[in-house]
């Protein structure tokens, strides 16, 4: 967390690649825009309705070995030990396996 004083967190790598190409976007849908409206706001819609795929990392891979997949009421999920039902949901562009950080705890307690 940046300090009261102002000081900055320094960008990672991934943050700096991300933040070319959300300026190159914006440049591209600033002239498309200009050029065809029509086109360039299909175009704005369909990347919108298409969630970001990151990849997995190990220690989800690890932690899925660990899980059962399940389907209800045509949604799919996963299952993790036993108890009471408690029904988490994730973000657009998020993956069941990433709550595998604090399941383990969850599951333990009942």
């Amino acid at each position: 967390m940046p300090e009261a004083s102002g000081a900055k967190l320094q960008p990672t790598s991934r943050n700096a690649a991300a933040s070319v190409g959300v300026r190159a976007l914006r440049a591209a849908f600033a002239v498309g825009g200009l050029a065809s409206p029509q086109t360039t706001g299909e175009a704005a819609c369909w990347l919108f309705t298409r969630p970001q795929r990151n990849p997995m990392p190990p220690l989800e891979r690890d932690w899925l070995t660990t899980t059962r997949p399940v389907w209800v009421a045509g949604l799919t999920g996963i299952e993790s030990g036993y108890g009471p039902l408690v029904l988490l949901l994730r973000g657009w562009g998020g993956r069941p396996s990433q709550f595998g950080a604090f399941l383990a705890s969850l599951t333990a307690a009942g």
